[in-house]
């Protein structure tokens, strides 16, 4: 009884190591090319997204400024306005950084099989600092908005 479990766990090992080879291999270069297009394509999407809604803020910010009563309300409007484009930043930021994530990936799987991993590694790494680098902007932008604040 306990031979047969045994017997089927390598079994089942040695099919999910099969299976697992198998997802790990290396795109052909019309492969890698149609891959990294369609996620170049995505990221511009995504970006001009992002994008497009920081514009509105800042038209909306601007406004909102504009209409302030005294100087009191214009000096909150102008933290907000702060606030929200250095939220807007760092999505637009982070939206790219994801792009330029997706990008390296996809040509990470072009790389012969014993590359891909330190490949995607480096594509992760790069995220991360991207990613800590459009916090520090958002960070920035908080920062100005309550130096405003307390501005007299």
């Amino acid at each position: 009884m306990n031979r047969m479990r045994i017997l089927e766990g390598m079994s089942l090992l040695m099919a999910g190591t099969l299976l697992c080879a198998a997802c790990i291999r290396q795109e052909t270069p019309d492969e890698a090319a149609r891959d990294v297009s369609a996620a170049a394509a995505e990221g511009r999407d995504e970006i001009a997204d992002a994008a497009q809604a920081a514009n509105e803020s800042a038209a909306d910010s601007a406004q909102d400024i504009r209409n302030a009563d005294d100087t009191s309300e214009r000096r909150e409007a102008m933290a907000d306005a702060q606030e929200r484009a250095g939220a807007r930043r760092h999505e637009v930021a982070m939206e790219k950084a994801e792009a330029d994530r997706d990008i390296s990936k996809q040509k990470c799987d072009a790389l012969p099989v014993d590359r891909q991993a330190a490949c995607n590694e480096a594509a992760e790494a790069a995220y991360e600092k991207a990613k800590a680098d459009a916090q520090r902007l958002e960070d920035a932008a908080d920062e100005r908005a309550t130096v405003t604040r307390k501005t007299p």
